[in-house]
């Protein structure tokens, strides 16, 4: 998580200069510390010695704040690409239907529109034949549906 650390020291570091630009120059140094309430003696203008004054703590703060931020950004953005995906997943659904329903008029012609693993394209040709025993379709049938899915799900060889 190297880069998301860099990432929250970059988030907190421009933070700093819009809310607090006076420390940007002891900016590493304060969140290295990380020491939310340290107080150091601010010298006027003059040079003089002014007003106590919480120099860090807004640095600290910013740093410490950053990676609430980070997560509530990156959560939006799960949301979104969940959002994405879905919508990729309706498209290629339609797209894959129309391929299907083309395979389907042309009676199983060429090859499936999908490639379907040989393990996964056997238990259901078993699953199928199971099921077609148990309602009672005859074993001439069986034989001949279980042959046309074992042919028609086999991406064939272009040639």
């Amino acid at each position: 998580m190297p880069q998301e650390n860099d990432l929250r020291l970059d988030l907190a570091r421009a933070l700093a200069a819009e809310v607090a630009p006076e420390e940007l120059p002891f900016f590493e140094e304060l969140v290295k510390g990380g020491r939310a309430g340290a107080t150091t003696r601010k010298d006027s203008e003059l040079g003089f010695g002014g007003e106590a004054a919480l120099v860090g703590v807004a640095s600290v703060f910013l740093y410490q704040i950053s990676e609430t931020i980070l997560a509530f950004i990156w959560e939006q953005a799960q949301a979104l690409l969940g959002d994405v995906a879905k919508s990729a997943a309706k498209d290629l659904r339609k797209e894959i239907e129309a391929k299907v329903g083309k395979w389907i008029k042309n009676r199983f012609r060429g090859s499936p529109p999908i490639e379907i693993p040989a393990d996964k394209r056997q238990a259901l040709i078993r699953t199928i034949s199971k099921d077609a025993k148990h309602a009672g379709i005859g074993e001439v049938e069986i034989k001949r549906l279980t042959t046309v899915l074992n042919e028609a799900l086999v991406v064939k060889a272009s040639g």
